[in-house]
């Protein structure tokens, strides 16, 4: 995807020029979440052309809710209400949950033994002791794994090329290494895990890009540890035409600075960025000044700093209709 600048100079004296951009240089979408049926009552999405289309997520559970057979009608009907509405559709694939009452693998995972339980749990390690916050798969596991790439398989059977993008889940989880360590897991083995997935992705979607959310690695924390973990990640999306990025857009918070950020900002200017502005980025508060970060402001940053290609705006209230809609109409100039 090829990035637009326009730049215009605009004579207001002698001595003295103004310097405009003129154009957006994003493709706005809006993220339902699972909450997908909105699309169909979305306004904004469905009449203007602020917006390019929906990022919709799908968990594995639903798309896969027996072994080997799978409900991908879910995603042909979004899409086709999406193409009718002269909308994009980028699907996100979830294997990944943050509180525990949600567990978005199929259950044939937990159940059969060779998967040895087919996920773990993970930890808000920001309290002491760390407390259990939802479940992830195990990416490492190579049953487990095979089982996922049956799946990006299938999608891109169905989808490639039908489907603007596929975005794979964020690389950080959160376990309880110290205290209770998992089976199996370490850290050089699940990079290699995230690179495998990747490169299944890729090789199935010939037409569809590919995006990776690579934001932290479970086992360094840049600058002070550094493994080399999420660096390999970027590198080897670099090398292989995949799109990177991820949740958040949180302008100059140190932790995204120090790691995914930074990273971001020496990606070559023909590699795509995605960036997900969601939940809990609407009611942020500043790191340079004081108050809470606006629409305005997280656009900017994501503009100009991360040099975003794509945008992905949730739809949360009453952010969305107050702020977000006004913002997309004014900086589009469309209507």
């Amino acid at each position: 995807m090829k990035r637009r600048i326009i730049a215009i100079l605009v004579f207001i004296s002698p001595s003295i020029f103004l310097f405009a951009q003129s154009t957006d240089s994003i493709d706005h979408y809006i993220y339902y979440n699972r909450d997908r049926d909105l699309i169909r009552k979305d306004t904004f999405l469905i009449r203007n052309t602020a917006v390019e289309g929906a990022q919709l997520k799908y968990t594995w559970r639903e798309l896969e809710p027996q072994e080997g057979r799978y409900n991908l009608q879910i995603i042909e009907e979004d899409l086709k209400f999406l193409k009718k509405a002269g909308k994009k559709l980028i699907i996100q694939i979830q294997d990944v949950s943050f509180a525990d009452q949600y567990i978005n693998v199929p259950k044939y995972l937990l159940e059969n033994p060779v998967y040895d339980g087919g996920i773990v749990h993970q930890y808000n390690d920001w309290v002491d002791p760390p407390k259990a916050e939802g479940w992830v798969a195990k990416r490492w596991h190579p049953l487990v794994q095979k089982q996922f790439f049956k799946l990006i398989n299938a999608l891109a059977k169905e989808f490639d090329g039908k489907i603007e993008a596929i975005t794979l889940p964020e690389t950080s989880i959160t376990l309880n290494e110290e205290n209770q360590p998992v089976e199996g897991f370490d850290y050089i083995l699940y990079r290699d895990a995230i690179i495998k997935n990747m490169a299944a992705c890729k090789k199935a979607f010939n037409k569809t890009k590919v995006i990776q959310y690579a934001n932290f690695m479970p086992g360094e924390w840049l600058p002070w540890t550094n493994k080399h973990l999420l660096d390999s990640i970027y590198h080897y999306a670099q090398l292989n035409d995949i799109g990177i990025g991820g949740p958040d857009v949180w302008p100059y918070r140190k932790g995204q600075m120090d790691n995914s950020y930074q990273l971001i900002q020496k990606c070559p200017k023909e590699m795509t960025v995605a960036m997900a502005i969601q939940y809990s980025n609407y009611t942020h508060k500043k790191q340079r000044g004081k108050g809470q970060v606006s629409v305005e402001e997280m656009y900017v940053f994501a503009r100009d700093y991360l040099k975003t290609d794509y945008l992905f705006w949730e739809i949360r209230e009453p952010f969305y209709s107050k702020d977000v809609i006004p913002y997309l109409m004014k900086v589009s100039g469309k209507k």
